[in-house]
C-alpha cells in the first residue's frame, strides 16, 4: 500500500539534509548483507598531474569513484568553461579527449567512460555544475540509471568523493503519524517520531549509495524486483515485549522520480510512552540502511 502523493509533498524536504548523513562510510556489499564497510575518508584525494594552462584563477575538483569497493576512480575539474574529466582513471589531468568545453551554461556532455577495473562500461554522463554545487547523472552499465548531487571544492584534498555502481542503502526519513479528516481520508502527518497505536505510519525514502558530501540515487525499479521493498518495524523498550509491523514501500508511480513510499500500522501491543524504533528488510538483503535507524521515539494510545 502506498502513501497518496499529497503526503509525498508534505514529507519532502531540501537536499542538504541527505549531504548531512552522506558523510558516513558506505557499505561494500550489494547482492548480500554488508560484512566490512569501506571508509572513503581513507582514499587519497591526490592528483599526479594537472594541465599548466588553466584558464580559470580558481578551479573546482570532484572525485568519481566506481563499484561496491572503489577501486575505479575518476577526477573532474573544472576550470571556468571546461571540465576536464579523467576517464582512463590514472590521476593526471588534460590528456587527449579528456578536455569538454562547455556552452557557457555550466553543463558538461561527457559521454562513455570505461571502468578499467571490470571493463564495464557506462554512458550518457552528463554534468553540471553552477558555483558551488554540481550534480551529475549516467547510466551504469549502459543500462541502471543513477543520479548525483555533490559541493564542488577548491582543493583536490577536499574534494567531494561520488560512489557510483556501489552498494544499495535506504536513507529512510523520520516516521510520522497519518493524520485523516472526518471522513477518514489522509490529511496530512503529525510531528516526527510521535507515533499511535493503531494508527498508520508514513514511511518514505530514497535507495542510494552514500559518498563523501554527496550521495547517488538509483531508480528503485533498476535494483529490486517490481521496485518494492518489504519493510519491518520492531518497537521496543526495556521491561516490556517487543512489537512488530510489517509493510512495503514502493515506488512513486510517476516517471522520473525517485522516491520510495509506503505505510505501515503501529500495532495494538506496542509499548506506550518513550521506545525505540528499528528497521530491518527482511526480503531484500541486498539493502542496508544509512545511517543505521534506531530512532527515539514516542507511542500514545489510541
Amino acid at each position: 500500500m502506498t502513501i497518496p502523493r499529497g503526503l509525498g509533498v508534505i514529507l519532502a524536504f531540501a537536499t542538504v539534509a541527505a549531504l548531512a548523513w552522506a558523510q558516513e562510510p558506505a557499505k561494500t556489499a550489494v547482492s548480500a548483507a554488508p560484512e566490512k564497510t569501506i571508509d572513503l575518508t581513507k582514499i587519497e584525494r591526490k592528483i599526479l598531474r594537472e594541465p599548466d594552462d588553466y584558464v580559470g584563477k580558481k578551479q573546482q575538483y570532484c572525485l568519481l569513484v566506481f563499484g561496491p569497493e572503489a577501486k575505479f576512480r575518476v577526477w573532474l575539474v573544472h576550470d571556468a568553461d571546461i571540465l576536464y574529466v579523467d576517464r582512463n582513471g590514472d590521476g593526471r589531468i588534460g590528456q587527449r579527449g579528456e578536455r569538454i568545453v562547455g556552452n557557457h551554461t555550466g553543463h558538461f556532455q561527457v559521454g562513455s567512460i570505461l571502468d578499467n577495473s571490470n571493463n564495464m562500461k557506462h554512458t550518457s554522463l552528463f554534468v553540471t555544475i553552477d558555483q558551488n554545487e554540481g550534480s551529475l547523472r549516467i547510466l551504469i552499465g549502459g543500462k541502471i540509471s543513477q543520479t548525483a548531487e555533490f559541493s564542488p571544492s577548491e582543493k583536490p584534498g577536499d574534494a567531494p568523493i561520488v560512489h557510483l555502481n556501489g552498494p544499495v542503502s535506504l536513507w529512510l526519513r523520520e516516521p510520522q503519524e497519518i493524520k485523516l479528516d472526518k471522513a477518514g481520508q489522509p490529511s496530512g502527518v503529525g510531528p516526527k517520531n510521535v507515533l499511535r497505536r493503531g494508527r498508520d505510519v508514513a514511511l518514505s525514502g530514497f535507495l542510494e549509495t552514500p559518498g563523501l558530501n554527496s550521495f547517488a540515487r538509483y531508480q528503485p525499479r533498476d535494483v529490486l524486483p517490481k521496485a518494492r521493498l518489504t519493510i519491518e518495524l520492531q518497537f521496543s523498550t526495556k521491561g516490556a515485549d517487543s512489537a512488530r509491523a510489517n509493510g512495503v514501500m514502493t515506488h512513486a508511480s510517476f516517471e522520473g522520480d525517485f522516491e520510495m513510499e509506503g505505510r505501515v500500522r503501529v500495532p495494538d501491543n506496542a509499548p506506550l510512552g518513550q521506545a525505540e524504533l528499528r528497521v530491518a528488510f527482511p526480503e531484500n538483503k541486498e539493502v542496508s540502511l544509512v545511517p543505521p535507524f534506531v530512532r527515539k521515539i514516542r507511542i500514545y494510545d489510541k
